[in-house]
């Protein structure tokens, strides 16, 4: 079983089960209730709140919980378990720099609308048109290169 306790995020089954398929796992059974907490300064869970969100200082965590056929050494679960962690952190990294991601795309479209540049202006338009596109969450941002 692999079980992954993780703070609520997006992408968070689709990236385990992304990595569990590329390790050649075979899923049996997943589960993956999203529950309320409450947690103290150190991280210790102090109550559970059931699955329906609830009023701060609650939190949201997501629990995966994946049954696998038998993973017969001791190395690959371990390696497995490596991985799994380096997925968690990717998409950890991606889904915090999503905010600044998107700001940046903001001022790209304002500096295109307010000082464009010396080409057609349905040209323009159009690059406007879809920058916005992209900010309507018709696009998954995972990185950014100015």
């Amino acid at each position: 079983m692999v079980e992954i306790l993780n703070d609520d995020m997006p992408f968070l089954v689709d990236s385990v089960m992304a990595e569990l398929q590329q390790s050649g796992c075979r899923v049996l059974l997943l589960a993956h209730p999203i529950v309320s907490v409450r947690r103290d300064r150190r991280g210790r869970l102090t109550d559970y709140l059931g699955t329906a969100p609830a009023e701060r200082p609650a939190i949201r965590e997501s629990l995966i919980q994946v049954h696998v056929a038998e993973i017969a050494f001791e190395a690959e679960r371990d390696a497995l378990a490596g991985r799994l962690r380096q997925v968690l952190a990717d998409v950890a990294a991606a889904v915090g720099d999503w905010p600044a991601m998107l700001a940046h795309l903001r001022a790209a479209a304002a500096e295109y609308a307010a000082h464009p540049p010396p080409i057609d202006k349905a040209e323009v338009a159009e690059t406007i048109a879809f920058l916005d596109w992209l900010m309507d969450n018709n696009f998954t941002f995972l990185g950014m290169r100015e």
